[in-house]
């Protein structure tokens, strides 16, 4: 039997485990014997992958089988092997797999016509080679997994899922941008396995945008995994810490907060630990170039090892500070930062994807003219940003800071919508108030005091808590 190219199986794994229709073919065609017996570990990760999907029709993380054969070599070979390879184009994929089909099947055809042949059957050859050859040619890999999809008599099906879907997870697929208006907008927030990108000129708060959306996920419920890609874990913590308490950042930075604020930062984190089971993990490097993608999804990896499940968001501060891991020139060279930029988001894509994470990011805005960036009536959008506009592609979620010099010092800054996947939103503009001196990039009560805004779930808040009070005011009466 002709075995699978040792250069395909990896790339076809790759697959495997980043697309459910790609793992329904190799679980439909693909046999343990088309792979060469020289790579037993991808033999290892079929047969878990198809015994996951038939119990619970999910793709399951290559990182979990991984950890389950941690001392079997032949797996780990294999997995490193795929981690190593590129996303390959999925329709590539297919089209190669169904002429593997194709070709086994003829092969299988020809040894039966001729051992019928031989037994003196030529008229029960002839038609086995008319009816095979027939099948043979009707074989569709596209059509296996249904890419053909039935508007009208798929209906029923499709509402099907979604209630399903709706009882099962209604809020927890979801991971809060922790903004009032963008939470609105995308209902609820980022979908896991989505990843969102923040353009924002240098020192206009990228960090800080990032650090609030971590705190705020963290403070829904959610596990957030922090990698601070430059100036180190300390200080990354001090913003953290920034925030939470709401003091100067040198205040905090010193250790200059008194019992009672100490004691106020205890409530909340025994708060965040027990009632909410949440928490911020912070992973840094000090220098710029340190960390590559490949890096980026081992920290991830290492926090399941850890926690034994995978953290709900990723924050990656940021961008533009990370490198390919391919070679020197491709990570130093100015030339190539449009291939990095686009590497690295993709590669970042890949990551929450593969793992199931709300993934957010942002990078630098780049000779943004000061009559844009300095008038109240202008946007920077995604033709500012450093390196190149299409690196926004894979992304389902970008949003521009904007403010001029009189909306910073009034703690002011309008968030663009550049893009916004199934939502209507986009090339909107929305004012908020900000207050960085705390380490705030979305001061709530500023914004729906100069704005009237207030979203449904905000209500909803408001609402309990009033009558909360009503009912303790009632108690105290009696």
């Amino acid at each position: 039997m002709e075995k699978l190219s040792a250069n395909f199986i990896p790339e076809l794994f790759k697959m495997v485990f980043m697309d459910k229709d790609v793992l329904f073919l190799c679980k439909r065609y693909l046999k343990y014997q088309f792979i060469p017996k020289e790579m037993p570990g991808y033999k290892v990760l079929l047969r878990e992958a198809v015994a996951i999907y038939d119990d619970k029709n999910i793709i399951p993380s290559l990182g979990f089988i991984s950890q389950k054969f941690s001392d079997n070599d032949a797996v780990q070979e294999a997995v490193d092997e795929i981690k190593e390879t590129d996303k390959p184009d999925k329709e590539l994929i297919i089209s190669q797999l169904e002429a593997y089909v194709k070709k086994i099947r003829f092969k299988e055809m020809v040894n039966k016509i001729h051992d019928l042949y031989e037994e003196n059957k030529a008229e029960e050859a002839i038609f086995t080679a008319m009816e095979e050859s027939k099948e043979i040619q009707e074989i569709s890999l596209r059509n296996a997994v249904g890419n053909f999809k039935k508007v009208f008599r798929g209906f029923e099906e499709r509402m099907k899922q979604n209630r399903e879907f709706r009882e099962k997870d209604s809020t927890g697929n979801k991971v809060t941008f922790g903004i009032d208006v963008l939470d609105e907008i995308s209902y609820g927030g980022i979908d896991k396995g989505d990843t969102v990108l923040w353009i924002l000129r240098s020192g206009e708060g990228k960090s800080t945008v990032l650090k609030w959306h971590g705190y705020r996920a963290c403070m829904d419920g959610k596990k957030v995994l922090h990698i601070q890609l430059e100036g180190g874990v300390s200080a990354c913590l001090s913003k953290y810490d920034q925030i939470v308490t709401g003091h100067p950042y040198m205040k905090v930075r010193k250790g200059e907060l008194s019992e009672k604020e100490m004691d106020l930062f205890r409530k909340t984190a025994r708060d965040v630990e027990t009632l909410l089971g949440s928490d911020i993990e912070v992973y840094g490097f000090e220098k710029y170039g340190e960390a590559s993608m490949m890096e980026v999804r081992n920290i991830v990896l290492e926090y399941y090892k850890v926690h034994g499940y995978f953290p709900d968001e990723l924050i990656l501060d940021s961008l533009d500070l990370a490198v390919t891991g391919e070679n020197a020139q491709v990570d130093t060279n100015p030339n190539f930062l449009k291939y990095r930029l686009q590497k690295n988001a993709q590669r970042f894509k890949d990551i929450c994807n593969e793992f199931h994470i709300a993934g957010i990011t942002a990078t630098q805005a780049s000779n943004v003219p000061v009559e844009i960036w300095n008038s109240p009536d202008k946007i920077i959008d995604r033709s500012y940003t450093e390196g190149d506009k299409t690196l926004v592609k894979t992304f389902s979620y970008v949003f521009t800071g904007n403010r001029t010099q009189a909306e910073r010092d009034n703690n002011r800054l309008r968030i663009y919508t550049d893009k916004l996947r199934d939502f209507k939103q986009v090339g909107k503009t929305y004012l908020i108030a900000t207050n960085y001196d705390k380490g705030a990039f979305y001061n709530a009560k500023e914004t729906i005091a100069m704005s009237g805004y207030l979203n449904p779930i905000e209500i909803q808040k408001v609402q309990k808590k009033e009558k909360l009070k009503k009912e303790n005011r009632v108690k105290n009466d009696v």
